[in-house]
């Protein structure tokens, strides 16, 4: 948890008790070693716990609890709880408080095919409006991506993954269907990670990658689409094969 003391905000408690930085993706990716303020630092941390499941499946968040786990005041948990409402990571019920978000396969299923509607439309979009270097990037990027993939945690092959993606949406040059799949890409990280972990369906490795960025380079967009919609198709059986692993690992987790 976060340290007591202006000096210490930035700053948490290792499983050992000795203490670690609790630096911004901004920071981390730049280079900046000034001290982030409070209120980006509460938020980032909440927004992984609820990210990851760290709080249960439709678990009751105290403010204060978490405040004080934070080493922290109520306000800038509260702001945080607030803004992760807007972005569905938590949920709010009135005279009740704040609750960790659910874990159904409903949901899990509703998440993917969402994403899928939005990713088709994407790469429509990157054939009509992407550069070639653009995607010449993007197969380069993937391909030392995978030289390492061995050797790299799932986590970072998640947000990896996420990059990937994201780049075919910088493509497209549509604004507002990159603020939706960020939207999409927070709510379903924690499928990432399980499928990376422990394939569950045909189609979720990353095989599909260098098809769809070979398509980009060509401007085949039949091929390309084609194994986009391959590489992400997603079952109401996938979700309850994904639910089950996910809920063994949340509890896991926590004992």
């Amino acid at each position: 948890m976060l340290l007591q003391g202006d000096n210490n905000v930035g700053r948490i408690k290792n499983g050992s008790g000795g203490a670690v930085n609790l630096m911004t993706t901004q920071q981390k990716t730049t280079g900046d070693t000034r001290k982030p303020r409070q209120g980006k630092v509460v938020y980032d941390r909440i927004r992984e716990m609820a990210i990851s499941y760290e709080f249960l499946p439709d678990e009751s968040i105290s403010e204060g609890s978490l405040a004080r786990d934070l080493g922290v005041s109520r306000s800038p948990v509260r702001d945080a709880l607030n803004r992760l409402v807007t972005e569905q990571l938590i949920t709010f019920r009135p005279n009740y408080g704040f609750f960790a978000r659910s874990l159904t396969d409903t949901e899990l299923f509703d998440l993917a095919e969402t994403r899928l509607c939005l990713e088709l439309e994407a790469i429509r979009q990157a054939f009509e409006r992407g550069t070639r270097e653009e995607a010449e990037e993007l197969l380069a990027f993937w391909q030392d991506v995978d030289s390492k993939l061995s050797i790299t945690d799932p986590k970072k092959t998640a947000y990896a993954d996420e990059e990937f993606h994201l780049r075919i949406f910088k493509m497209a040059r549509n604004a507002v269907l990159i603020s939706m799949i960020e939207t999409i890409n927070a709510r379903i990280r924690f499928i990432r990670e399980i499928e990376i972990e422990t394939p569950i369906r045909e189609g979720a490795d990353f095989t599909e990658h260098f098809n769809v960025a070979n398509a980009l380079i060509e401007g085949n967009r039949e091929i390309g689409i084609s194994a986009m919609r391959r590489h992400l198709e997603f079952s109401r059986e996938n979700a309850q094969a994904i639910l089950r692993e996910g809920i063994i690992r949340v509890y896991q987790t926590r004992r």
